[in-house]
């Protein structure tokens, strides 16, 4: 049980700013702690925090071969994935996250695709994530209206407009 006192030291430190002693923590838990995951979960959330995404996703990874709960672990390793630009495997893990809690999975799309919205490199792979996620939900009009803003990043005004528009006459027809 010694990983208990030293997850809560990184969550400690990392509120106080203090990475270093924050991770110096959260590397003991994982140590310690060999039989749920619970101190991987937390690493590689702070991993997510600093943008070290394959580091999050090997823990997300090693999470998975140890706890019985995925949800978190696939919504890491698709956050994961999405700040590393790829959509594909970001849409893959999305998608475990929608077959096993599909309310909760729709909700997380905004933190699972923070990153692609973060990184001006990353717009165009966040446009071809939400195509994707269209196709599974054809429609849903906040998926165009993502899509429209990610093509007015990267200056396609005609793609961002026809987006828009869709978004617009799908959210009208759902009034």
């Amino acid at each position: 049980y010694w990983h208990i006192p030293h997850i809560n030291l990184g969550i400690v430190y990392e509120h106080f700013e203090n990475d270093s002693m924050a991770l110096y923590h959260y590397n003991n838990a994982v140590s310690y702690e060999l039989y749920s995951g619970y101190a991987l979960k937390y690493r590689g959330d702070f991993y997510l925090k600093k943008e070290e995404y394959g580091k999050a996703i090997e823990d997300f990874k090693n999470n998975i071969k140890l706890s019985t709960y995925y949800y978190d672990a696939y919504k890491g390793i698709a956050t994961g994935f999405a700040g590393l630009g790829n959509d594909k495997e970001c849409f893959q893990y999305t998608l475990k996250c929608i077959q096993l809690d599909s309310v909760r999975a729709i909700e997380d799309v905004v933190p699972i695709s923070t990153p692609f919205w973060q990184n001006p490199a990353l717009y165009e792979s966040g446009i071809r994530y939400y195509e994707e996620l269209n196709e599974l939900l054809p429609y849903s009009w906040w998926i165009y209206h993502n899509i429209s803003q990610l093509y007015k990043f990267i200056n396609n005004d005609s793609l961002s407009e026809s987006a828009r528009i869709k978004a617009e006459n799908l959210k009208n027809t759902a009034k």
